[in-house]
C-alpha cells in the first residue's frame, strides 16, 4: 500500500512536470498579433538614427467621377529613433519617405496625385521616436472591390488580401540631401547639419485580413 503511494506521488511530480513544460513550450510559440505588419526589429543606427515600419489600415472614401467608391488604404508608417545623445534634424516628407518593395507584387494602382507634400526640418531629440506617414494622397483612384491600396511616392499598387513583406530603403546620401535642399529655398539648414546616410530594412511583414 505504500509502494502505491509512493508511485502515486511520483505521479503527481511527473505530470505537474508535463503540465510546465508545455505551458512552456506554448508560450515559447505566442506571437503578438502583427495584422498590422508592424516591425518589431528596428535597423542597426546609422548617424544617430534607427528605423523600422508599420503599417496602419484605413477605409476612407473617394470621389470618381460622381460617386464614390470606398477604399481599404494602407498607411506605411516609417519610424525614426535617435539612438545617439544628441538631437538629430531630419528632412521630413512623403516624397523622401523612402522606397518601399512589396513581395509578392500586386498590380499596378491608377490615380492622380492630389499634390505637393510638405517639406520641412524636423528636429528628433535623443530617446525620441518621430513617425512619418509615407502614403500619398490622391484621387480618382481606380479600386476594385476586394483590394487594398498601397501608394507612396515609390510604389502604388492593389494587394489582394494575403501575407506580405515589405523591403524598404531610406537613402538620404549626402550627395542626395544636398540636391534637395536646392529645390527648398525656405528651408534655411545647411546640409551639415541635417542627417544623412541609407538605412535598410528587409522583409518587413505586412498580413491583410
Amino acid at each position: 500500500m505504500a509502494m502505491m503511494g509512493k508511485c502515486f506521488r511520483h505521479w503527481q511530480w511527473l505530470t505537474v512536470f508535463f503540465i510546465v513544460i508545455f505551458a512552456l513550450g506554448l508560450s515559447s510559440c505566442v506571437h503578438r498579433n502583427v495584422s498590422d505588419g508592424e516591425s518589431e526589429k528596428w535597423s542597426r543606427p546609422v548617424n544617430g538614427l534607427s528605423a523600422a515600419l508599420k503599417f496602419k489600415v484605413v477605409s476612407e472614401k473617394f470621389k470618381v467621377q460622381d460617386s464614390y467608391k470606398g477604399a481599404r488604404i494602407i498607411h506605411p508608417i516609417v519610424c525614426l529613433k535617435n539612438s545617439s545623445k544628441v538631437s538629430v534634424k531630419f528632412l521630413s516628407s512623403i516624397y523622401y519617405a523612402g522606397r518601399f518593395d512589396i513581395k509578392p507584387q500586386g498590380k499596378s494602382a491608377m490615380f492622380s496625385r492630389s499634390g505637393p507634400a510638405g517639406v520641412k526640418v524636423v528636429t528628433i531629440a535623443p530617446g525620441d521616436i518621430y513617425e512619418l506617414d509615407a502614403y500619398d494622397y490622391g484621387y480618382g483612384i481606380g479600386l476594385d472591390t476586394g483590394y487594398y491600396l498601397f501608394n507612396t511616392f515609390s510604389v502604388q499598387m492593389l494587394l489582394k488580401p494575403g501575407k506580405y513583406s515589405v523591403d524598404y530603403t531610406l537613402d538620404f546620401s549626402e550627395k542626395l540631401l544636398r540636391k534637395r535642399l536646392e529645390s527648398y529655398d525656405w528651408i534655411k539648414e545647411s546640409p551639415e547639419n541635417i542627417w544623412s546616410g541609407v538605412i535598410k530594412l528587409e522583409n518587413v511583414p505586412l498580413f491583410l485580413e
